[in-house]
């Protein structure tokens, strides 16, 4: 929701128990949702009440992108330098392996975002991540330390590679 909040179809991924939709209409659910998820990152940030016209006009396309603009330096800032760490998977626990595969997906959701992270697989004996866009998947292994995505079963372009 950070990411991708114009996505039409980001609800379905949303606890029904936690989070009650007002309506129906799935955009004004969308928009509800946004709302309050704006709420709260104000209120832990200490940044007070959102004003009338903030609520009214919004528009998610232009909010995804505007928060784009905004997270994705601070995402990057937050998981590169974790990313970057010589990663060997066979020796860190599977909490830790899925942290890593959590941060990639998140990481190149803000980074690609029409080609956000619609699914996640782990597969914990290859220690592969199995990341899926669409149709389209993406595994990320780590090969000799480098943490990226798999080219082969012998080469790894690193996540941070250009």
């Amino acid at each position: 929701m950070i990411t991708v909040p114009e996505e039409k179809t980001i609800l379905l991924f949303v606890d029904s128990e936690e989070t009650v939709m007002p309506s129906d209409d799935n955009m004004t659910n969308l928009k509800h949702y946004q709302y309050n998820m704006g709420l709260k990152i104000k209120n832990a940030l200490g940044l007070g009440e959102l004003a009338n016209d903030e609520t009214e006009s919004l528009n998610l396309e232009t909010l995804g992108k505007n928060r784009r603009n905004f997270t994705r330096p601070a995402i990057t800032n937050i998981i590169q330098p974790i990313l970057e760490k010589p990663v060997y998977a066979h020796r860190i626990t599977a909490a830790a392996f899925r942290r890593l595969c959590r941060l990639t997906a998140i990481y190149l959701s803000a980074t690609f975002p029409d080609w956000y992270i619609t699914k996640l697989i782990i597969d914990y004996e290859k220690r592969d991540c199995i990341l899926f866009h669409g149709r389209q998947q993406s595994i990320y292994r780590s090969l000799d330390g480098i943490w990226g995505f798999l080219m082969s079963e012998i080469a790894v372009r690193g996540l941070f590679s250009h």
